[in-house]
């Protein structure tokens, strides 16, 4: 005798010990709800077969249309090579005379002040005197501010 638990879909060779004996038969529910069951999945798998062909071509075409696009920019930057070499050039001589046009006035500026020193010395340091004074004054200052504060930290001020 074979017991079979129709609920769980175990069997059992020896009984079980929860055995209750009742009859129970197949119907033609549960057998149609087993089809069912059987036929949903065989559907749902030629679906998905037919779905990933669709999208493995989708795919194609999208990457087709894409290695065609690149395919023209390259023809196209082929065809324009020589523009694009004139147009490099041009913008690296603007940043370059960019670069050496505020050279090039630094140093025009710095040979006005030289050859106005060599012309004229003292005109030069007449300039500066203000900065100068400035200088001293504050040299000065840090100097009475240091005898001032060694007249309290030595032992004998004077």
């Amino acid at each position: 005798t074979i017991y079979i638990d129709v609920e769980s879909y175990t069997y059992s060779w020896t009984t079980p010990k929860d055995f209750v004996p009742y009859a129970r038969y197949l119907t033609k529910k549960d057998i149609k709800a087993v089809i069912e069951k059987t036929n949903k999945h065989h559907i749902n798998a030629y679906r998905q077969k037919v779905l990933e062909k669709s999208i493995t071509r989708f795919q194609a075409y999208c990457r087709g249309y894409l290695t065609r696009q690149k395919g023209k920019r390259l023809k196209f930057f082929r065809y324009h090579t020589d523009y694009v070499i004139k147009i490099q050039a041009w913008w690296r001589r603007v940043m370059i005379q960019r670069k050496y046009a505020t050279l090039f006035r630094m140093k025009a500026i710095e040979a006005k002040l030289n050859r106005e020193r060599r012309q004229n010395p003292w005109a030069w340091y007449k300039s500066q005197e203000q900065k100068i004074i400035k200088i001293q004054a504050l040299w000065r200052g840090i100097r009475a501010r240091n005898a001032y504060i060694s007249l309290f930290h030595s032992p004998n001020p004077p």
